[in-house]
């Protein structure tokens, strides 16, 4: 897919439309005989192309197109083509004729994107993420290294393709990282967010010991509020207490029907040892 956009990108539509016609080695040679400049006094006349091909001899050339630009006829004076018919001289006039504008085109592109691709690498920041910067950094490197002696045109266009596919493995990396980063960051404000909860139940809710300390102590405040009622004496007198009694009520340890006859168990009245 990314193939087909650069070449989409660039206008090479062309560029694999008469590959067809010939073997792939022939056309490797093809190609290969017009990059060392042996084709010699190339001409066209409307469709039809011309050219002396240096080889083993020098070999006459032509080359016709119909009106759909699809090769029509070719003629070689080489003895190859008089076996096989398409040969690498035949082919090296169609890349001439049809192919070879396409090398300033992929090879600016190339320039371009290369220049691009190690300014945003350079501006990328991996943190501590050395593993795949290491990866990236590589790529780069291998391609730059190919540019070098790499210099057929469908070569070129590998390279091409090579380049922005390595862009777009520094776009996924980041997301990647960022993406990482922000699940970390998520769990430690979770966590962050969990104490904080934590910590405020355990400051505002009473634990169980509290809660029966507290029962408790509203329990024995209640008891203690109903033992420090304060009686008259004439309500006193009216229980008909003697002296001790009265003075039992006073102090709370007693209410005064606690001394009703029915009631009363030794140890309520004779709260001091008798001698």
């Amino acid at each position: 897919m990314c193939r087909k956009r650069v070449i989409d990108r660039l206008g090479l539509k062309n560029i694999y439309k008469y590959s067809k016609n010939f073997d792939v080695t022939i056309a490797i040679k093809g190609e290969q005989i017009y990059l060392n400049n042996k084709i010699k006094n190339l001409t066209n006349e409307g469709n039809k192309y011309k050219a002396i091909v240096e080889g083993t001899k020098d070999y006459k050339v032509e080359v016709e197109f119909d009106d759909e630009d699809q090769i029509k006829e070719m003629k070689c004076t080489c003895p190859y083509f008089e076996k096989e018919k398409n040969c690498k001289h035949t082919h090296s006039v169609v890349f001439a004729a049809k192919l070879s504008p396409y090398y300033p085109i992929i090879n600016n592109y190339i320039e371009s994107e290369l220049s691009s691709l190690e300014e945003e690498f350079k501006n990328t920041n991996f943190k501590e993420h050395t593993y795949q910067k290491r990866i990236i950094e590589d790529k780069i490197k291998e391609v730059k290294e190919k540019l070098n002696h790499k210099k057929g045109l469908y070569q070129r266009l590998n390279l091409a393709v090579k380049i922005r596919l390595i862009k777009e493995e520094i776009k996924r990396t980041l997301y990647s990282i960022e993406t990482e980063e922000r699940k970390t960051q998520k769990e430690i404000q979770n966590k962050l967010e969990q104490n904080i909860k934590m910590t405020k139940t355990k400051k505002h809710k009473p634990g169980i010991l509290y809660g029966l300390i507290s029962g408790l102590f509203s329990a024995s405040k209640d008891l203690s509020f109903n033992r420090e009622t304060t009686y008259t004496d004439k309500e006193l007198d009216d229980w008909d207490l003697d002296k001790e009694q009265k003075q039992l009520v006073r102090e709370g340890h007693y209410d005064p029907w606690n001394f009703e006859e029915e009631n009363l168990e030794e140890e309520d009245y004779y709260y001091e040892d008798d001698e």
